[in-house]
């Protein structure tokens, strides 16, 4: 690896559908060893219903949709669409200031059922997003989910638990992170969304090595995002080609164009997300 160059270390796209009781699930991710671009997509049709999703990652950006039409019948059975994409960046930069990352994010959300929002099944669309960056030398897991306590997400969350809260996300802000969260029902039924938000990765500095000489004088930081999407019986949510990190700020205030590359030691870096994982895993999508 070198210095002062941005690496895709791990990335997920996930797309899932329900219809009529019948569930279906596409989903790609790993350490990007050779390209960064991932995209999958899952439809499923039944009679007048029908739901589609879709979700896309690259080495800047994040993408995610889901639609579930419903024949509007009150009778018939759930009808659900969901996203998942993740991105982990990390880089190891010359210098040891912070680093402050500008993510900006625009798209649709629309609600054209009627079932209530207070009801068990009910009509509407929503997006959830997540950004988190490294905290800096000693940081352990009690410090990365006292972040996300504060944030409102519980470490402890899996599979679907999980993807319900990030579908309910507060919005929040913290230095090292940030939390959005918007949704569409019978009683909001459009919303726009077009906003920018910035968070902090702190660097951890690199001590110099024979294996690694190019790193000496280095920090490493990481910088992990995660937007989710989701619509039940009448909803769609469309951030397709909205999510993308546009760039930097140093310490000194210079402002930097991000873009991120495949990692060019995929087996040495699979080891090394083990640790990462296990310390900062509060943004790790856990699926069973």
């Amino acid at each position: 690896m070198s210095a002062d160059h941005w690496y895709v270390a791990s990335h997920l796209a996930t797309a899932s559908t329900l219809v009529a009781g019948v569930a279906d699930f596409q989903s790609m991710g790993g350490i990007a060893s050779s390209d960064v671009n991932l995209a999958v997509s899952n439809a499923q049709v039944n009679g007048a219903r029908s739901a589609s999703a879709a979700a896309r990652v690259d080495g800047a950006s994040l993408g995610g949709a889901s639609a579930a039409r419903d024949a509007l019948d009150s009778t018939s059975t759930l009808t659900v669409a969901s996203s998942w994409s993740q991105v982990w960046f990390m880089g190891f930069m010359k210098g040891s200031g912070p680093l402050t990352f500008t993510l900006h994010l625009d798209g649709s959300l629309l609600s054209s059922g009627d079932r209530s929002p207070v009801s068990s099944d009910p009509s509407g669309a929503s997006v959830g997003l997540m950004a988190m960056g490294s905290l800096g030398p000693g940081a352990d897991t009690a410090a990365y989910a006292a972040l996300a306590s504060v944030a409102g997400v519980d470490p402890s969350l899996e599979g679907e638990a999980l993807l319900r809260r990030m579908l309910a996300l507060p919005t929040t802000t913290q230095a090292q992170m940030i939390t959005f969260g918007q949704q569409a029902t019978t009683v909001n039924r459009s919303v726009l969304v077009d906003q920018n938000f910035e968070v902090t990765a702190l660097g951890t500095p690199q001590e110099c090595s024979a294996y690694a000489p190019e790193l000496c004088g280095t920090s490493f930081y990481f910088l992990a995002v995660t937007l989710v999407t989701g619509a039940e019986n009448g909803g769609a949510a469309d951030f397709m080609h909205s999510l993308k990190v546009t760039d930097y700020r140093d310490g000194a205030g210079a402002v930097h164009t991000f873009a991120a590359q495949p990692v060019p030691e995929p087996a040495t870096i699979a080891l090394w997300l083990v640790g990462l994982a296990a310390t900062a895993g509060v943004v790790r999508r856990r699926l069973r």
